[in-house]
């Protein structure tokens, strides 16, 4: 890191000590730092108490005092390449030791699609860590509009406006011998992440994860996988019992059927892979 950009770290980290001993010695201030030091951000939440944080999500943007992007500080490996072939740019944000980040592809006509990985918390304000699809924008990014959710979980922009395609998708695993609470991503283990594959035209990633059903261990791989210029991605989850002993299990999917426009019916489209679909017909799943 240059000197100039320590200069810059070391005016913005002292704005933000100061703001934060300066409403903390009057309101209390908490902090709450993620290690993906995408910026300092002051929160205020619902009850009042002021939090200092180095990231902003979408679940956060209502609570947003002040701050500011800090993205030439991060970790994630950080690349931008162009597929001649595809005629698409792929830029691609992983912050391998969080598990967070995010990839953009640009086609040469001005559309863009966009796909984000663990960057939203869930409905206790808990972050996820791996390869989940969900969540918004770093601040820092020139496409980020913290307050419009459309551009959220995965995107696409058409030249004109983002159309959201997937929230943040639900996933959940339970014993399935009688009833139980789901083990939700959050409270899965992780264990790191790493960038498999990052070249022009390709893209893949893993992220490897522990939880216990029935007191039996497992141990979860997770892959995403995306070739430039594609409309579509591909997940795959592998579970191993790492037990002694067998164990049966749900493994639960799902996400709201929010296409178009975050929260909402209106506007809505489908999307397959040969693109998108404006109005209902019947499709062929064996063939999508």
């Amino acid at each position: 890191m240059t000197g100039r950009c320590w200069r810059r770290w070391a005016a913005a980290l002292a704005v933000l000590v100061a703001l934060g001993l300066g409403f903390g010695l009057r309101f209390g201030v908490s902090w709450d730092i993620t290690g993906d030091w995408e910026g300092l951000y002051l929160l205020a939440s619902p009850g009042k108490i002021l939090t200092v944080t180095d990231d902003l999500f979408p679940e956060d943007a209502d609570y947003l005092v002040t701050g500011f992007a800090l993205s030439w500080f991060n970790k994630s490996v950080l690349a931008e390449k162009s597929d001649a072939m595809s005629g698409s740019n792929l830029i691609v944000r992983w912050n391998e030791k969080q598990g967070r980040g995010y990839v953009k592809n640009f086609y040469n006509d001005g559309r863009k699609l966009l796909i984000n990985l663990s960057r939203f918390k869930n409905e206790e304000g808990v972050l996820s860590s791996g390869v989940f699809v969900g969540g918004g924008l770093p601040t820092g990014d020139p496409d980020s509009r913290i307050k419009d959710k459309d551009e959220t979980g995965m995107s696409y922009f058409d030249g004109n406006r983002w159309y959201h395609i997937w929230c943040s998708v639900n996933e959940a695993v339970l014993p399935a011998w009688g009833p139980s609470k789901p083990v939700y991503p959050q409270q899965w283990r992780f264990l790191g992440s790493r960038v498999l594959e990052n070249s022009p035209n390709n893209i893949s990633i893993v992220s490897h994860h522990w939880f216990a059903i029935d007191g039996v261990p497992l141990f979860v791989e997770k892959y995403f996988f995306y070739e430039a210029g594609d409309s579509y991605f591909t997940l795959i989850t592998r579970v191993k019992n790492v037990g002694v002993k067998p164990v049966a299990f749900y493994y639960l999917y799902g996400d709201e059927p929010w296409v178009g426009h975050f929260g909402s019916a209106k506007g809505n489209v489908g999307w397959l892979k040969d693109g998108l679909v404006k109005t209902e017909r019947e499709i062929d799943t064996s063939l999508n």
